[in-house]
């Protein structure tokens, strides 16, 4: 995030790392960023598609 500043606006801000909940998320998106690469985490999980799609719900309801 000590990043983000320094790009422009005009420039689209990808988060691509280090993201493991919902949070992560609002906190990169009070920030400027708009697109999120998600897979470790996901990977890490017994059922990573089931893990992607509560993720989601989560995210719909905050």
């Amino acid at each position: 995030l000590a990043m983000a500043a320094k790009i422009p606006d005009s420039k689209v801000k990808i988060a691509e790392s280090g993201i493991s909940n919902v949070e992560n998320i609002k906190l990169f998106k009070d920030h400027g960023f708009s697109g999120f690469l998600i897979g470790e985490n996901f990977m890490k999980q017994e059922n990573p598609g089931n893990a992607f799609e509560q993720f989601v719900k989560l995210l719909r309801h905050n």
